[in-house]
């Protein structure tokens, strides 16, 4: 029961709140990728977001980017940090 919950929230409801609140930030004149926001999820700016949450320098982010969630945008790394904690749970267990 909790994964139809989880799947009809990420096909159905996630969509329609996101689109909802794109069109509020842009509707107040804002841009949402210069406020870190991308496919409606919060990213902040930074290889050192990276380096905080995975506790590491960032030579090793940039050694294993590949690996590591994030976006690239105009030529810059953006990172969310529920993604980053889900990599650490995910690289834990292997």
């Amino acid at each position: 029961m909790e994964d139809q919950c989880r799947v009809m929230f990420e096909k159905i409801i996630r969509p329609i709140v996101v689109n909802a609140v794109m069109d509020s930030i842009e509707g107040l004149g804002l841009n949402p990728k210069k406020m870190g926001i991308v496919d409606g999820e919060k990213y902040e700016c930074g290889v050192q977001v990276a380096c905080d949450e995975l506790g590491t320098k960032s030579q090793t982010i940039y050694q294993n980017i590949d690996k590591i969630p994030h976006r690239k945008l105009h030529g810059k790394l953006y990172f969310n940090r529920a993604e980053l904690q889900e990599y650490i749970k995910n690289e834990g267990k292997k």
